[in-house]
């Protein structure tokens, strides 16, 4: 059963009895399919038209002179032409066959290794991504590196100020995105921020299984309790046993009261100020999207 097409291609490689193509970089030589490189890339389809002199056929060959084409980066060139794939690179040897691609107009591969470039860089290396959009005007690149700088300068217009216009427009877009991202977080986790709970919850925390024992059947007992257990009325259950809490809560002295009451101060002060923290965050991203959209 005959394979797919980039398979067979694959399997060929460049150098077989039907290359017709020697590139040459330095003292490194390779052998090629012309129609392979022609079908690739536009670049290679020019130089070697039969017009030009790389088209000219000598010793049955076509050759092609690479100047400043390092030997790891014109076979990592020729296998992603063949194979549409490469290694896995360091990120020197990436910046290079980056640049070797976007000279020979190879799209698949600047975004191939504008997409790994992006994944070697975090938030903390910046410089270093901001002078890698510098060296290469390439907007494959530009898009790739876009949602890393947009979350490792938040709000810097000096940073943004100094783009290319493409780059900085891609940057506040995904500066937007994120924003908007965070602000749905910041309302989830809002609306999931306790309410202060009153004395008696922390009372009724601390009864002994025997207390806890003692209130259930109390409030099972009562008129009407067990009829609405019976017929599974479950919801009625949870009322008796508050009632029960309560009357016994009530009959406790300000003094044992007094501790249960301290613990539901704490408890409301740390739930206003989760809350007031969130708030604030939320605002600060609220002007941000504001100064972003207007």
């Amino acid at each position: 059963m005959a394979g797919s097409l980039l398979a067979d291609i694959s399997r060929l490689g460049p150098e077989n009895e039907f290359s017709d193509v020697l590139i040459t970089a330095g003292d490194h030589r390779r052998e090629a399919n012309s129609v392979i490189l022609a079908a690739r890339s536009p670049v290679f389809r020019n130089m070697l038209a039969s017009r030009m002199l790389e088209g000219q056929l000598l010793y049955g060959k076509r050759h092609v002179h690479l100047q400043d084409i390092p030997r790891a980066v014109l076979d990592q060139l020729l296998h992603w032409c063949y194979t549409d794939s490469v290694s896995n690179l360091d990120m020197s040897e990436s910046m290079d066959l980056l640049m070797a691609a976007d000279r020979f107009e190879l799209s698949g591969l600047v975004l191939r290794c504008s997409q790994r470039l992006s994944k070697m860089f975090g938030t903390a290396d910046l410089p270093e991504v901001l002078e890698l959009t510098k060296r290469f005007s390439c907007t494959a690149l530009w898009d790739c590196l876009a949602p890393v700088i947009a979350k490792a300068c938040p709000g810097d217009e000096g940073v943004f100020a100094d783009m290319p216009d493409r780059l900085r427009q891609k940057v506040l877009q995904e500066r937007q995105h994120n924003l908007e991202r965070r602000a749905i977080g910041l309302r989830e986790r809002l609306s999931m921020v306790p309410a202060p709970r009153p004395s008696i919850v922390f009372w009724r925390q601390q009864l002994s299984e025997h207390d806890q024992q003692e209130l259930v059947e109390e409030a099972v007992l009562k008129e009407g309790g067990v009829p609405a257990l019976f017929h599974g009325l479950r919801e009625k259950l949870p009322g008796f046993l508050r009632e029960a809490c309560q009357k016994r809560w009530e009959a406790l002295d300000a003094s044992t009261k007094q501790r249960f009451e301290a613990r539901a101060i704490e408890d409301a002060e740390k739930s206003e100020e989760a809350h007031a923290r969130l708030e604030e965050e939320l605002e600060d991203v609220r002007r941000e999207l504001k100064l972003l959209r207007a």
